[in-house]
């Protein structure tokens, strides 16, 4: 036998080692010739694969920790076989152990896709211990309800509804759920109940989502998403508008009905999906799509600034908005501080903060805040807006000081 066949594993042995290391070295040897490598951009993995800066090849930043940390990851992602294994993985988990590849999301019963943050969430409900200071964020919604109607102005305060809230026969079966099914579902009950005897204007879309799921052949929550469908979304924004053009203010909405159509998924309706990385799901369903029929309002179409503080479910109220022919002009600041949404178009960008206060202290002739049920009590978007109107309205006073 030739000595080189002897030698082979040692050889392919040694060829492990050094090949993976020429991947970054390519990328270097393209940066010294003048060809600098571009961003790594996200590829096929969803969540896994960020854009990324490369590391610096240069003496000072050898040593740093910064470049010890970008070479990790430009490595990790410039692997040929990184997708592949992160997918064949996940598909292992799935098939095999009926269980996520990741700890962003479980898979329930009926292979529901689930958040396990809104399961804990459920599954530990103490409303007790959650309405401890029910009163004191209820006063505070009722005094930004009145700064705003001092100005002319209408303020709407919109709960948004939790999937495993929705339907909890979906939990994973071994799941520990200690709380009682009366203790979880009396939160909402309780919550509205403080909110009238403030008398703050609200739209509860999560009590409204589960009212109406029985009307409906299908579910209010997709298969394979984490939020509510277009068909829920947009019966909550009817309320919104209802609510809205029941003010004593000349600010209105158009109102609007609508109709919907069955679909395979897209976007946000299988956002957990997507986030698995599994290449066969086995999620063969499909999720409604609405389309609006205006109604032609007696004042006119003349649009309306809105100012939008809330989370991740309220996009699906904006896009319903911006469906109608006469849309508001709105920005959403996504928890007050992450990032910003302008309509028409859904123009994404970061936080101009003076330009978001002028809107929500000045300019916004309806201003709305948004709250998932799971952060009932517990967010920081909805407690930063007040602090933001309470400084405001503490300046003026100072300014102008009553007369006595």
């Amino acid at each position: 036998m030739p000595q080189w066949i002897q030698r082979l594993p040692v050889l392919l042995g040694m060829g492990l080692l050094v090949c993976p290391w020429l991947i970054p070295v390519v990328n270097w040897i393209g940066q010294t010739a003048g060809q600098p490598a571009p961003l790594i951009q996200e590829g096929a993995l969803h969540g896994v694969e960020n854009p990324l800066e490369p590391p610096v090849y240069a003496s000072d930043a050898l040593w740093s920790h910064q470049f010890r940390e970008a070479f990790a990851a430009e490595f990790d992602h410039d692997l040929p076989m990184l997708t592949w294994a992160v997918e064949f993985k996940n598909q292992l988990y799935y098939w095999l152990l009926h269980q996520s590849g990741i700890d962003t999301v479980v898979i329930g019963k009926h292979r529901q896709l689930l958040e396990p943050g809104y399961v804990d969430e459920y599954c530990f409900r103490e409303p007790q211990v959650i309405l401890r200071h029910a009163d004191e964020w209820a006063a505070q919604l009722a005094q930004i309800q009145a700064w705003y109607a001092a100005e002319g102005k209408v303020f709407v305060y919109v709960i948004t509804p939790s999937k495993v809230a929705t339907y909890p026969q979906y939990i994973p079966a071994l799941q520990p759920c200690p709380a009682p099914p009366t203790a979880r579902d009396a939160l909402g009950p309780l919550w509205d109940a403080t909110l009238d005897r403030h008398g703050v204007r609200y739209v509860d879309a999560a009590a409204l989502t589960r009212a109406a799921a029985p009307n409906f052949p299908f579910e209010m929550f997709p298969l394979g998403g984490t939020h509510w469908n277009e068909v829920a979304a947009t019966m909550a924004t009817q309320a919104v508008i209802d609510s809205i053009n029941q003010a004593p203010t000349p600010w209105k909405l158009q109102p609007f009905t609508f109709t919907w159509t069955m679909a395979p998924p897209v976007g946000i309706s299988r956002d957990l999906t997507d986030l698995l990385n599994v290449p066969y799901p086995r999620l063969d369903w499909k999720a409604p799509q609405t389309q609006v029929a205006p109604i032609p309002p007696a004042w006119g179409c003349a649009p309306t600034d809105l100012a939008v503080v809330g989370g991740s479910f309220t996009y699906e109220i904006l896009w319903t908005l911006d469906k109608l022919p006469c849309p508001p002009t709105v920005r959403f600041y996504s928890y007050f501080v992450a990032n910003q949404a302008i309509y028409p178009g859904d123009i994404r960008g970061p936080v101009v903060s003076d330009e978001r206060d002028r809107k929500l202290i000045a300019e916004s002739k309806i201003v709305i805040l948004e709250e998932n049920e799971v952060l009932t009590l517990r967010s920081n978007h909805g407690p930063l807006l007040y602090d933001l109107l309470a400084a405001h309205k503490a300046m003026l006073e100072a300014d102008h000081p009553p007369k006595r």
